[in-house]
Parts: C-alpha cells; structure tokens; sequence
C-alpha cells in the first residue's frame, strides 16, 4: 500500500511516494475459529453481566462485565435490526520487539487479537504493521484496512457457529486497545507529553484533575476551527499523524478506548522508573523525610491513595529529588477507577499479555525462516501452527487421540496380526480389518478391550537375489 491523498508540489515528503507491505490475515476468519473451537468451552461469556456481592457490592472481573460492553449492547437492542444479537468485542494490541541486535537490529510490529467474551486471554497474531514514525499517519491506516472484513458485520448480523455447535447471530465492535504510551499517541494523534484520553496541560497533568475527556466529535470540531500552532500548544493535537482507526468504525473512539497497562504504567512508568529511582539510595527508614516512606508506602488502596500520593508528591521537589510531576505514565493513574469501571479489572488488558506472544509469534518463526524477506515467511508459519493446533483440536473432540493401555496379551495379538499380514503377500501394502470390541478370556468371560479401528503396514520390498554364475572348470595342469 503506498499513500494515495494530495502530495505537495515541491519537497514531496519520502513516506509519501514509499511503498509499504502490510502482512495480515482475515481477522473475521479469525474470530470465526476462536468462536467455533470447543477447546474454550466452559471460558467464554455470551452476554454483558454486572455481578454483585453478598452485601450488594460492585463486583467487576474480565471485559463483559464492565459498563462499556453494557452499554454496548444496549445499542445493539435499540437496534430492530441487531436487537436479540451477541456481541463480540474485539480486543487489539500492538507493540514493537527486536528479534536481532547483533546482525542487524531488526524489528517488527506485530498486530494481535483477542476476543473480550473468552476470558483465558488467548491471543492470536493478525499481522504485522509498518514500524510507526513520528508524523507518519500508516499506522492507523494499516489498522482500518486490516479490519475492513470486520466492519459490514458492526451493524448487520453474523451468522455465526459458536463451541456448542449452535449458530448465533453475532454483532462485532472495536474494543480497547492494548499498547504502551508512545503507540498510544500515534493512534489517538496527540503531541506527545500529552494525555491521549483528557485535555490536562501537558505541562501539569496532574494539577487540573478532573478534566474533560477527549471526545472524537470535540477533536474533529477543533481541527476545523483553530489552526495548526494553536491545535498543537494549547489542546495537544497532531493531525498530520492522520485520523484514528477507529474514525472508519461504528460506535468507537480511540480515545476511550485505550486500556490500562499495568506493566508500563504502573509497574515500570511510576514504581520502577520513578519511584524507585527517587528513593533508591535513601530509602531507609530513619534516614529520609516521613512524608517520603509515607508516599512511597501507601500506594496500596487505589483512589484513596491516589490522593495522598497527589498531596505528599510536593515532598519531592523540596527534597530536589525532581522539578516536575508532569509525567504521562503515572498520569494515567488518574483514570483507572474510570477504566475499572468500563473495562474491568486491569490485568486482562495489560500488555504483558500481548508482550508474552512475542516468542511464539514472532521470535521462532524468525529463527526459522531463511532471513530474506522473513515477514510472509513468519506470517505462513503462524498460520500452520494455527491449522495444525485446530486439527489438533478436533481429533481430540473426535476421541481420536486417545491413548490405550494395552496388555501383554494384546500386544502379542497385534503383532502376530502383523506378522500374518506381512507373511501374506511381500511388496504390497497390508491393510488389517477392524477387530471385535471383545475378546473372550481363558474362564468364558467376555473381556473389553480396545478396538483396533485400522492397521496399515508397508510392506518390504522385494529384493532379487543375484544368481551366482557356475563355477569354472579347473585348468588343466600343463603336462612335462
């Protein structure tokens, strides 16, 4: 694919006139086979829920039972056309990884899927995109075509045959994407430093709390009306990174989309990257300020501690530990108990997740390909995987990979069964017939045992034996 809309006259900029290949697979296919596959039967959620506790807490867990997959089937009933639907969320993440840094540094991007109703995270590789750049608007563009099989059944039914051999009729939706801070802005097309979900001034996010939420109707308004110096310093948009994917789709939003990240936002962004680093060397107690250890301990209990965090950071800057608390990472904090409530609970949206199906996905199928032009050659090995673990699948359903246990009784019966086929005629292919459910014991007694539905031997090839010459004559002696 290469960029198909108005180029300048001069100075045309080089990803403009670049071609760029795009490797995917039917992500409606895809999903078809996750759905029919009986190996998550007893793991799948048909219908949005709300679960409560005994004492009528709010009880949220995986992705259906958060208010955004509630609300999202409430427009497929309003519908008359969708009403009485099931409805799929579809799960993305991207995330880049290095496959060598010795010979080469070579990187790819791969595109994952996850089905939000099959709640064991089980994911399964789309494609891979073009590696994204600064001012490079591809990346939302290779997200819209890679979907566009998807998007004619976001409003008109599918047909769809699900684990328990029913057919159902299926409405698919574009649900949270998982990717780390610097992807997020790309997709969401914001300046970086910038939240990609609220309007909070880059320069202190955390000072304005609450702020109004970035709406794609509200982003779209202000591009028309304002110019471009005034888009970028005072509200953080970038448009020349292109519209949102999800513009193409109904009844999605980039910016509420985006899911919680755990391991980046949390765990490296605000423990490891900030917090540890400013009390690595004096965290001991007896040896820093209190209000310090207070901070750095109380992290435990989420909103109410998100407080006391926002109250005792200033500590920091009088200690000289750092000047700014403007940091878009432990930023992100301030959205959780809204994600929680829309999405569940984070560590089903973490892309550790996606980061996990690196080595399976990417990595060995790397390893074994001949290194020119690996990408097809990732991209068929995954496939065949995938083929061989569905028929991996249905054998077993089928009870064909059953293992027996046999005696020393039957495995002499099967190899005299053997031995009589190969004894019949050499050089042909034996085929021995099914043998009876039972056999009958020493004492009369009928005895299970397993069946043998079907034997093949190949037999040996025949071989000639040479025919040996007769010997010669002895010379005769001469005489003297």
């Amino acid at each position: 694919m290469s960029y198909s809309g108005i180029k300048p006259q001069d100075n045309v900029l080089l990803w403009m006139t670049a071609p760029y290949n795009v490797w995917y697979r039917d992500p409606l296919e895809l999903v078809h086979n996750m759905l029919a596959n009986p190996k998550f039967n007893g793991e799948i959620e048909f219908s949005p829920y709300r679960d409560y506790t005994t004492d009528n807490k709010w009880y949220w867990k995986n992705l259906l039972s958060g208010d955004w997959a509630w609300n999202q089937a409430d427009l497929i009933a309003q519908n008359q056309e969708t009403h009485g639907s099931m409805f799929v969320p579809l799960v993305m993440g991207s995330d880049k990884t290095v496959i060598s840094v010795a010979t080469g540094h070579t990187k790819y991007h791969p595109l994952y899927l996850l089905i939000g109703n099959i709640f064991n995270s089980v994911v399964v590789l789309v494609g891979f995109l073009a590696i994204p750049k600064s001012k490079d608007p591809h990346l939302n563009q290779s997200l819209a075509k890679n979907f566009e099989s998807v998007k004619t059944f976001m409003e008109t039914p599918d047909v769809t045959r699900f684990l328990d051999g029913h057919f159902r009729r299926t409405i698919y939706g574009i649900g949270p994407y998982i990717t780390d801070y610097p992807e997020q802005v790309m997709l969401s097309g914001v300046v970086q430093r910038w939240c990609p979900r609220c309007l909070a001034d880059s320069k202190d996010l955390d000072g304005g709390q609450p702020c109004l939420h970035r709406h794609e109707e509200h982003t779209e308004l202000l591009i028309e009306q304002l110019m471009y110096k005034q888009l970028w310093s005072e509200y953080g948009i970038c448009y020349e990174l292109g519209w949102p994917f999800t513009n193409d789709f109904p009844h999605a939003d980039i910016h509420k989309l985006l899911s919680p990240d755990l391991l980046h936002q949390i765990i490296k962004g605000t423990f490891k990257d900030h917090l540890v680093d400013w009390v690595y060397i004096p965290a001991i107690k007896d040896h820093v300020p209190e209000d310090i250890m207070r901070t750095f301990n109380d992290l435990v209990q989420l909103q109410e501690v998100l407080d006391h965090f926002h109250e005792y950071q200033e500590i920091f800057k009088m200690s000289g530990v750092t000047t700014s608390f403007s940091l878009p990472r432990q930023h992100s904090m301030c959205h959780y108990i809204l994600m929680i409530r829309l999405f569940g609970v984070p560590n089903g949206l973490c892309s550790s997740i996606t980061e996990s199906k690196h080595i399976k996905a990417v990595k060995e199928p790397w390893h074994c390909s001949n290194r020119f032009r690996a990408l097809g050659q990732m991209l068929l090995t995954n496939q065949r995987l995938d083929k061989l673990a569905a028929a991996h699948v249905d054998l077993e359903a089928c009870s064909m990979l059953c293992g027996h246990n046999d005696d020393e009784d039957s495995e002499s019966d099967d190899d005299s069964m053997v031995d009589m086929a190969l004894a019949g005629l050499p050089g042909r292919l034996q085929v021995c017939e099914p043998q009876n459910q039972s056999v009958e014991g020493d004492t009369g007694e009928v005895l299970d045992r397993p069946t043998v539905e079907s034997h093949v031997e190949l037999g040996l090839t025949p071989h000639e034996t040479p025919i040996k010459p007769p010997p010669l004559p002895p010379l005769p002696l001469p005489q003297p």
